[in-house]
């Protein structure tokens, strides 16, 4: 399967989804995630003429709610968040290029979660209304300063994959 019968899938099964440029997580539309639909005719126009593009998911628009772990960030504190949550309350999990996690929740029912990090252990995202992640196969290449401060080689690239089966739960309050 190539990237647009991915791109396709995810649409298939309600997922929001946007081209984001090869190697890298911005977007390829003029107002990305904004772009993000289902619509099967659209999806299938972006990835012809951008193969290999990324699959960017709207998080709010797909009614998810995205903790995401940066694990090998320096100083990183949410390993026991992480833990707590893939144990007490498994759900959609997928690995990061970075070796990090993506949890999948769904959004609770009448709140619109937007994105956070403040109040969140250090190195623990949320992507929600107003947020994007890449799903997989999508492959990130990091240089520089962000590669540095995810303790990887300058250069090194990755690919996002799927670590369960399980569907998305429904967010836990904690």
């Amino acid at each position: 399967m190539n990237h647009g019968d991915y791109a396709r899938r995810y649409a298939e099964a309600g997922l929001h989804v946007f081209p984001c440029w090869p190697g890298c997580k911005q977007p390829a539309t003029a107002h990305g995630l904004k772009d993000a639909t289902t619509d099967l005719d659209q999806i299938t126009e972006w990835w012809a003429r951008w193969p290999l593009a990324n699959i960017g998911l709207n998080c709010g628009a797909s009614g998810l709610i995205v903790p995401d772990f940066d694990v090998p960030k320096s100083e990183f504190e949410g390993a026991g968040l992480l833990t707590e949550l893939t144990e007490s309350y498994p759900t959609t999990a997928a690995r990061t290029p970075s070796n990090g996690a993506h949890l999948f929740y769904r959004q609770p029912e009448g709140l619109k979660l937007g994105n956070g990090s403040g109040k969140l252990p250090h190195g623990v995202d949320c992507r929600g209304v107003g947020g994007y992640v890449l799903l997989a196969p999508s492959q990130v290449t990091y240089t520089g300063d962000d590669a540095a401060k995810r303790n990887l080689p300058d250069g090194y690239t990755g690919a996002y994959s799927w670590a369960n089966k399980l569907k998305p739960a429904e967010l836990p309050a904690l």
